[in-house]
Order: structure tokens, then C-alpha cells, then sequence
């Protein structure tokens, strides 16, 4: 993840990843946004060094921007989501990205960040990969 390469299961994404390249990796991906040129993606449960994800990957145009991952095993229902549950999840991430990659809860790189927050809105704890290939 350090060098910008996230690799899942179904293959690895990176910057340089294109829209029509995600695609012919992940057929199954589900269109969840479709706003041209804005585009999310949505597939997982994905194994990724180790943890399983649901993983949303928003293009514009053709080029990678973002991917947020949120862990599989998460709540069953609205009612099991509390501020509890969400700080729990977000350790957990927080932990994960510590011991997978040795990062923190956010990182800088050359090609973009790395972050692991709480979404309220969402009521999810996400791990979000931001990159900067504007």
C-alpha cells in the first residue's frame, strides 16, 4: 500500500488504474454512482492482506480517485450501529493498517493518503485511499 498498490484479491489497483481496467479485474463490480463524468464501483467481499472488505472505487472519467473500504464483518443492522460499534470498528482498522503496512490512521504519500475515520453519515467505519492523480 506504501508504493500506491492495493492489491486484492481479484488483482491489484493502483493510480495508474483506469476505469476500463478496474473493470475487466473486478466484472461483477456493481455501479452504485453514476453521475458522469463521476463514477463508484462496488464489490467485496474482497480479501486484502489478510481482512475481508466491501470496497466502493470512484473513477472521473477514466481516472482512479478514491477507493473506501469498509470491513465485511460490520453491523447486521441499523440498531447494532452506536458510537461504541463505530469506535470499535475504526480500531480495528486503525490496527490493521498498523500491523499490514506499519501506517498510522493517516498517511501522506507521493501518490495520495491513506486515512481511517469514522463517516457518521454512512454510520461506517471506513478506510479511505485518497489518490492524487489529478
Amino acid at each position: 500500500m506504501r508504493d500506491g498498490v492495493i492489491a486484492f484479491a481479484e488483482g491489484a489497483t493502483a493510480a495508474a488504474t483506469t476505469r476500463t481496467q478496474f473493470l475487466a479485474l473486478h466484472p461483477s463490480a456493481a455501479l452504485v454512482t453514476d453521475n458522469p463524468p463521476h463514477r463508484t464501483y462496488r464489490f467485496g467481499p474482497s480479501a486484502l492482506h489478510r481482512r475481508s472488505f466491501y470496497v466502493n472505487v470512484g473513477f472521473s472519467g477514466e481516472a482512479l480517485r478514491v477507493i473506501r473500504m469498509t470491513a465485511a464483518h460490520g453491523p447486521a443492522s441499523w440498531d447494532e450501529v452506536n458510537d461504541a460499534t463505530l469506535a470499535a470498528d475504526k480500531q480495528a482498522n486503525d490496527r490493521w493498517l498498523r500491523e499490514a503496512f506499519d501506517l498510522g490512521p493517516a498517511a501522506k504519500f507521493a501518490w495520495g493518503t491513506v486515512s481511517s475515520a469514522i463517516d457518521r453519515r454512512t454510520g461506517a467505519a471506513l478506510i479511505t485511499i485518497d489518490f492524487d492523480n489529478r
